[in-house]
C-alpha cells in the first residue's frame, strides 16, 4: 500500500511547491526585491521558476543571515515538523542526565489560538504529551518559524521602510496577523499570474497568444476567465492588477492587423511594461489602432524591480573596470535587465558564468563580490547575451 502512497504524496508535495512558485511570482511583480523561505527541497525544486528579483533560503541555513534585510515582502512557507522518533530521540541526547524520564507518545492536538487584528481565532496545535520533547519539538518547529519571521529584520524598520510578510503554513504562533486567509484562497489562478506579469489582455485569443505557458489554447484562456470568476467573483480585469497599495493601471484599446480582428482592450502596469505598444506587437503582431484611455503615464527612470539601493564604500564605482569583487551598480542593473529580457532565470545564468545560483543572488545583492573566472566569464557573457525575447515584465 506504501509503494502507491509514495508516489502520490510526491505528486502532491510537487504541485504544492509549483502553486508555491506561482503565489512568489505575483507577490514578486511590481517589488524591487522579495525572499522567500522553505523546506531545502522545495527551493531546489522551484529555482528555475522563480523571478530574478527572489533571494531564496531554507530552514536551519538562515540563522544570522541578512540576505533579506532590504526586502519588500518575504515569505514563510511550510513548517520544519520532525516526526515523533526523531524528537524523542533529540530529546534523550539532550536530556540524558535529567532524572526525570522521557514518555514516549504520538503527537496530537492541544487547544491554541491565532493572535490577530480581527479577533483571536481559536484552533488546535500538535503537541508531544512529554513535556521535555514537546519542548524540543517547539524548538525545532514554532521557533525556527519565529527566527525566520525575523530575517527581513521587520523590528529595524521604520514606517518608510515596510515589509510585508507572509506566514505560509497552519502552525499557530504567538506574533500578531494582520490578516488570517486559507491556502486555497492565496494561491493564484492562471488570471492571477497573467496580470501580475504586468498586461492583462480581455481578448481570450489574444490571452492565450501572449501567455503561451498559461493558456495552451483560446478555449483554456476562456476557461480560465471563467474559473476566475467562480473563484473569485466576476468583477473587471483592470481590479485584478490593482494591489492594496498599487496604482490603477492604465486602459489602452487596440486592434491586431487581420482579417476579422476587432478593437479590443487591454490594461498594464506601467512601471512593469514601459512601452506596451512594442509589448503588443512583440506578442500579437502587427497593431493597427491603438488608443491609450486617459493622459499616458510616465514611466519612473527605472522601474520598480531595477531599483538599486546607494552602493557601499566597498562598492566599486561604474567606471571602474570590473575585474572582479563586488559588482558595480551598473552591473546589477545590466544583469537584471538583460534576465528579464532573455528569458533566462537566475539558476540558468549562474551555470553559464559557473557559480550556483545562491552565489548569483548575493552577488547581485552586492554582499559577496565574484572570484577571477566567474567574473571573466561575467563580462564575457554580458558582452554577448542571449537575445530578447520578451519586453521586461518583471
Amino acid at each position: 500500500a506504501n509503494d502507491h502512497q509514495r508516489p502520490e504524496e510526491e505528486k502532491r508535495k510537487r504541485n504544492n511547491a509549483h502553486k508555491l512558485a506561482r503565489l512568489t511570482e505575483v507577490v514578486a511583480a511590481g517589488r524591487a526585491r522579495i525572499g522567500l523561505v522553505t523546506y531545502k527541497a522545495t527551493e531546489e525544486e522551484i529555482s528555475d521558476m522563480l523571478p530574478a528579483n527572489v533571494t531564496t533560503g531554507h530552514f536551519n541555513a538562515t540563522r544570522g543571515q541578512n540576505l533579506w534585510e532590504d526586502t519588500d515582502a518575504f515569505i514563510i512557507a511550510g513548517r520544519p515538523q520532525p516526526s515523533e522518533d526523531e524528537t524523542e530521540w533529540l530529546a534523550e541526547a539532550l536530556f540524558w542526565k535529567d532524572p526525570v524520564e522521557i514518555k514516549q507518545g504520538r503527537f496530537g492536538d492541544t487547544a491554541s489560538s491565532y493572535v490577530s487584528r480581527e479577533g483571536e481565532v481559536d484552533t488546535e496545535a500538535v503537541a508531544h504529551p512529554d513535556p521535555i520533547v514537546e519542548a524540543v519539538r517547539w524548538q525545532i518547529c514554532e521557533g525556527e518559524l519565529i527566527q525566520n519571521f525575523a530575517r527581513p529584520r521587520p523590528i529595524r524598520r521604520g514606517a518608510d521602510r515596510p515589509v510585508e510578510i507572509l506566514i505560509l503554513t497552519n502552525v499557530p504562533l504567538a506574533l500578531p496577523v494582520d490578516h488570517l486567509t486559507t491556502w486555497d484562497e492565496l494561491v493564484p489562478d492562471r488570471l492571477d499570474l497573467a496580470a501580475a506579469r504586468g498586461v492583462m489582455l480581455d481578448n481570450n485569443a489574444d490571452r492565450a497568444s501572449a501567455y503561451p505557458d498559461l493558456f495552451k489554447n483560446t478555449k483554456a484562456a476562456k476557461n480560465a476567465r471563467y474559473a476566475h470568476g467562480a473563484r473569485r467573483g466576476l468583477f473587471p480585469y483592470n481590479r485584478l492588477l490593482i494591489g492594496e497599495k498599487a496604482p490603477p493601471p492604465t486602459e489602452v484599446h487596440y486592434q491586431i492587423a487581420g482579417k476579422g480582428q476587432k478593437q479590443t482592450t487591454a490594461y498594464y502596469r506601467h512601471e512593469q511594461v514601459a512601452d506596451i505598444r512594442a509589448w503588443l506587437t512583440e506578442k500579437l503582431g502587427a497593431v493597427t489602432v491603438f488608443e491609450v484611455v486617459g493622459a499616458e503615464p510616465t514611466p519612473s527612470e527605472t522601474p520598480i524591480s531595477e531599483e538599486i539601493p546607494p552602493a557601499s564604500p566597498d562598492v566599486p564605482q561604474d567606471n571602474d573596470p570590473y575585474d572582479g569583487g563586488v559588482l558595480t551598480d551598473d552591473l546589477v542593473r545590466q544583469i537584471r535587465v538583460m534576465l528579464r529580457g532573455s528569458g533566462l532565470n537566475q539558476a540558468q545564468m549562474a551555470a553559464r558564468i559557473g557559480i550556483s545560483r545562491p552565489q548569483l543572488t548575493n552577488a547581485l545583492a552586492q554582499r559577496f563580490g565574484l572570484g577571477g573566472a566567474p567574473a571573466r566569464e561575467l563580462m564575457e557573457f554580458l558582452a554577448a547575451p542571449p537575445p530578447t525575447i520578451q519586453p521586461a515584465l518583471f
